[in-house]
């Protein structure tokens, strides 16, 4: 892992337990020899969990989906809690903003993006069917940062992830549009299936007045 994503790494976690609680790192004994290697296991004060991923079906393959881990480490936790990426930074105190909140996410994206396929493009495995009530007109979240606050919702979304996941094994041209359709597009069209409304911290991923997250994706 190069310099910098190892140093976001570490201000990911400690900005976290500065402002906002305890954090928990999800991850595989791979990663987390290398993170002992480097001195950084302490740095998750709520500790580090390997048994989790272990328990992802050899039926996900793990290169077309390649966070299948998120959904199941979501599927692991109680609510309320709230999920960030390595590369994700949250500077300040959030726990106000969330505490009416039932969902939330960084924010919203266009579906005019080219990673965001209509139905009949996406690779499916033979006989997956969808939930008829889905808008297929929602605008999906960018889930490197994502808050849940109902048990329901929860098992509604990680379900429907994991069973499109499932014996889908056909690689797409790119290596993108599967994932964040499992992830962040399932997740703002179960919502609105559950009548749940979404917060999004930022309008624009990119917008000058945001004193709050910094994403290195960006």
């Amino acid at each position: 892992i190069d310099d910098f994503e190892v140093f976001s790494t570490i201000l990911s976690a400690l900005m976290w337990r500065l402002y906002n609680g305890p954090i928990r790192l999800y991850t595989d004994d791979i990663a987390l020899s290398y993170y002992q290697d480097l001195g950084l296991t302490d740095i998750w004060d709520d500790g580090i969990d390997t048994e989790t991923l272990k328990n992802i079906p050899d039926s996900i393959n793990q290169e077309i989906f390649w966070a299948a881990a998120k959904l199941f480490a979501i599927r692991k936790e109680t609510v309320p809690f709230a999920i960030i990426d390595t590369d994700l930074i949250v500077w300040k105190d959030i726990n106000e903003i969330l505490s009416d909140k039932t969902l939330a996410c960084l924010h919203r994206e266009n579906l005019d993006i080219d990673c965001y396929l209509p139905y009949e493009m996406l690779k499916k495995r033979n006989g997956y069917k969808v939930d008829p009530l889905w808008d297929w007109t929602e605008r999906p979240c960018n889930t490197a940062f994502a808050y849940f606050n109902d048990p329901k919702f929860v098992e509604y979304y990680t379900s429907q992830a994991i069973d499109f996941m499932i014996d889908n094994g056909e690689y797409p041209k790119e290596m993108v549009s599967q994932m964040v359709f499992a992830e962040q597009r399932l997740f703002s069209m179960c919502a609105k299936t559950k009548h749940i409304d979404i917060y999004s911290f930022l309008e624009d991923p990119f917008q000058k007045e945001n004193e709050l997250f910094t994403h290195l994706w960006g």
